[in-house]
Order: C-alpha cells, then sequence, then structure tokens
C-alpha cells in the first residue's frame, strides 16, 4: 500500500506558520514516499456545517504555494468521504460504543458549561490506557521509551455528547489508512493515545514523525500567515526554500528553488533535530534573491498587483512597470516597491532639513549644476549616459556618495535604489533637468 500522510486544519480558514511548516512536511513526505497527501478539517468540536459553496482558505494557501493535497474536502475518495469531521459524529458515536462494551472505556461524571446554570455535571466517556509500556519507533527521534508518554486514561466522548479531538482524530486517520502522522515534539506524551486506542481496536498503529519544536516572535504570530505572505509580495518558491532551509537544507549550504528539487533531496533523516527559529529577515533574503532571477514577463505578472493602484491619468500601467523593473534587484518583497514608488511619483518633493542640506552643499551643487550642462549638450535619448557621468565627475571633482547622493534624492526623492543611469535613462533629458532643479523645499 502507498503511503497516506495526512495534513488538518482545525476549521479549514488561513494557515498560520506553525500550520504551514507542518503542512509542507507532510507533503515532502508524501511525495518522496510516492504517496498522497489527505487534507481533512477536524473541527469536531464545532457545529457549524463547513459550506463547500464558500472559499476554504486552507487549501487556497496550499495550492497558491503548490502544496496541492490529492484528497481533500474538495476533491474526495468517495472510498474515505467525507473529509470534514463534524460531518462524521454518527461514527466517532458508534466506536465510543464499541469500546464501552468491550470494557475499553467507562463513564465518569465530567463538568459541562450550561448558560442557565454555568456548569453541571453530566457523564462523560474515558478510554482506559494501556498497551504502550514499551514506547514505540519514531522515524525522526528513533526509539521513544514508554516512561516518555502519557499513562493516564482520557476523555473520549465529553460531558456534552461530542467527540474530542484526539478520539476523532484516531478513528479517522484509520479509516482514511493513514500511514504517517507528522506531529511537533512537544506532542509527543500524547503518542501514548494512537499506542493505547489502536491496540485496544486491533488496528495497524501509523508510522510517527515528532518535529522539532519552532520558536516565533509575537509579531509573526499572524493567523493569516501564509495569505499575508501572499497580499504583501512573496513568492511561493522562496516560501518553500525558506521552510526547506528551516527545517532541513541550511541556509548557508545553498537553497534550492524550486519544489520539484526540494523532493529530490529530501529524506526524514535530514530534519534536522535542533529547536528552530522563525527568522522573516532570512525569508526576505530568499525571496529578493528570487526576485531578482525571475524574467521579465514573470516579474512583470509579479508586481502587476502593487503597481496597479498608482495608475492614473499621469501615470500608465506601461509607465509604472518599465519603473518597477528599476527596482527589481532592489525590493525583497512586492509591497516593498511602494517605498520607492511614491517619492518618486511626486510631483513636488518634500525634502527633510537634513536632505536639503545634502543637497544644497557646496560640492552636491557643483556637481548637479555640472550635470545639468552636459545634459543640456547632448539629445533627448541620453544614450551615452554613463560616459556623462564619468565625465561629470572629472569636470567638477566631486566623486563617490558625495556626487550620487544628491542626485539620487532629485531624481528619485531618495536616499538608495535602482542605478542613477538607469534612473537617468528611464525619466529622459527634460524630466531630469526639472528634477534636477528641484532642489528647494
Amino acid at each position: 500500500m502507498s503511503s497516506r500522510v495526512r495534513f488538518s486544519s482545525q476549521d479549514g480558514q488561513h494557515l498560520d506558520f506553525l500550520e504551514l511548516r507542518k503542512a509542507f512536511l507532510c507533503f515532502l513526505v508524501a511525495k518522496k514516499t510516492r504517496g498522497q497527501l489527505i487534507f481533512r478539517v477536524d473541527n469536531v468540536m464545532d457545529k457549524r456545517p463547513l459550506l463547500l459553496n464558500q472559499p476554504i482558505t486552507a487549501l487556497d494557501n496550499l495550492s497558491w504555494l503548490g502544496l496541492i493535497p490529492d484528497e481533500s474536502p474538495l476533491n474526495p475518495n468517495l472510498n474515505f468521504a467525507p473529509y470534514v469531521q463534524n460531518e462524521r459524529l454518527d461514527i466517532y458515536q458508534r466506536y465510543a460504543a464499541t469500546l464501552l462494551s468491550l470494557g475499553k472505556a467507562y463513564k465518569k461524571m465530567a463538568a459541562v458549561d450550561n448558560p442557565v446554570f454555568n456548569s453541571e455535571l453530566r457523564p462523560a466517556l474515558y478510554f482506559k490506557m494501556s498497551g504502550f509500556s514499551d514506547g514505540f519507533t519514531d522515524l525522526l527521534m528513533g526509539k521513544v521509551p514508554g516512561k516518555r508518554l502519557n499513562s493516564n486514561d482520557w476523555m473520549i466522548i465529553n460531558a456534552s455528547g461530542f467527540p474530542t479531538r484526539d478520539f476523532a482524530a484516531i478513528i479517522d486517520d484509520h479509516l482514511m489508512n493513514i500511514t504517517h502522522i507528522v506531529f511537533e515534539e512537544k506532542q509527543l506524551p500524547n503518542a501514548s493515545k494512537y499506542l493505547s486506542l489502536c491496540n485496544a481496536l486491533n488496528w495497524t498503529i501509523p508510522d510517527f514523525i515528532h518535529l522539532p519544536d519552532v520558536k516565533i516572535g509575537d509579531e509573526n504570530k499572524n493567523s493569516q500567515f501564509v495569505s499575508h505572505l501572499q497580499e504583501e509580495g512573496y513568492l511561493p518558491e522562496a516560501i518553500c526554500s525558506y521552510l526547506y532551509e528551516l527545517d532541513v537544507h541550511e541556509y548557508e549550504k545553498g537553497n534550492f528553488e524550486t519544489i520539484s528539487e526540494i523532493i529530490n533531496d529530501f529524506e526524514i533523516k535530514k530534519i534536522l533535530a535542533n529547536k528552530k527559529v522563525f527568522s522573516l529577515e532570512t525569508l526576505r533574503k530568499i525571496n529578493g534573491a528570487l526576485i531578482k532571477k525571475t524574467s521579465d514577463i514573470a516579474y512583470a505578472t509579479f508586481i502587476r498587483p502593487f503597481v496597479s493602484p498608482f495608475i492614473n491619468e499621469t501615470y500608465s500601467d506601461e509607465y509604472l512597470l518599465k519603473l518597477a523593473v528599476l527596482y527589481q534587484t532592489q525590493i525583497s518583497y512586492g509591497s516593498e516597491l511602494k517605498e520607492y514608488l511614491v517619492p518618486f511619483l511626486l510631483e513636488k518633493p518634500s525634502f527633510s532639513p537634513i536632505e536639503l542640506q545634502i543637497i544644497n552643499s557646496p560640492t552636491s551643487k557643483l556637481a548637479i549644476e555640472t550635470l545639468k550642462t552636459k545634459l543640456q549638450a547632448v539629445d533627448a535619448s541620453i544614450d551615452d549616459i554613463k560616459n556623462i557621468i564619468v565625465n561629470t565627475q572629472l569636470l567638477s571633482g566631486v566623486s563617490g556618495k558625495a556626487f550620487y547622493l544628491p542626485l539620487r534624492l532629485l531624481l528619485t526623492r531618495s536616499t538608495q535604489g535602482a542605478e542613477i543611469d538607469e534612473i537617468i535613462k528611464f525619466l529622459g533629458k527634460e524630466e531630469v533637468l526639472r528634477r534636477l532643479s528641484q532642489d528647494k523645499d
């Protein structure tokens, strides 16, 4: 039987970072073992039905990243459907009744919230733990002794009559023929629930992979993490490359750029055992490197959403896309382009006192006036701009930062950005001369 790896979302909505990381590694395990990735919505505690005519955002996130599940609520295998837990409640009740009849479970009074009486006691169903003292072998961690596992009996049907998440997940994983379960290391003690329940029902125990924990700062604990990255202009290839380097292939060794390269290199045993720390800076570094390599056509498609808000009667789509090309090597994510376009497109710049001081220094004035004189003597195309710049530096005696910084401020209204010669060719002679005269606040 080919492998079947399950990734589940509790509500089917946006993926946060930890869900993304787990989904990515589930995808790699499935593809490397020539198996299938199964997407399930584990919403057993949610009484609201999942409407399939509405977007399942988690699936949209995975599709955008190229991590497309082989089976899901939108692409079900009828032998295993439904893929939404609150449509399977009768299944869990049947297995709970079986366990009770076998003496593997027992009733015990437990509190249940009641809007009228605040709380009251009702019978809940608990599973009797047994059959895991020898522990198990994890595909990543190796032998895990039984003493590391939780030995307490646990609730499988709560006092409100609903199955608990762990119970429903184990039942579904068996019925869906799931062969590999990916957990985080902090969930290791609860592997005993799988071992005991599978033993009680004489089921095959799936293979476990417990991933090292990841530390992520509060600023990146965004419940819409993947959607946010998409909106901000990160490339799917960059995100996957970073995820791979975070868990498998350290950044200093060079990065992979396609999912097929990643799958070819991946082995479960290569997953790094040390605790991880998420770094947005590293992700941006990888993303920026891939943006630089993007073809002209692909870059135009990628950057257009970030150019569109600036289109007006003065600036056409074509003009803005050409301008965006100048900043292709400067940006590390799509929306960063705004930082360059906003000042660049101002009809009248607003320089700070420090910037005005730089522009109006004697050396800056000399460089600016010398360049204006040189430009006035050439035709509109300014084909030989590099030589003009070199000659201007020689004539004025101003070079380096003292030469380029005031020019950059006047031409782009920013202290960094594209090469000056490219900016001058893009603007054209008339506009360059106009901007070089905008040295007053």
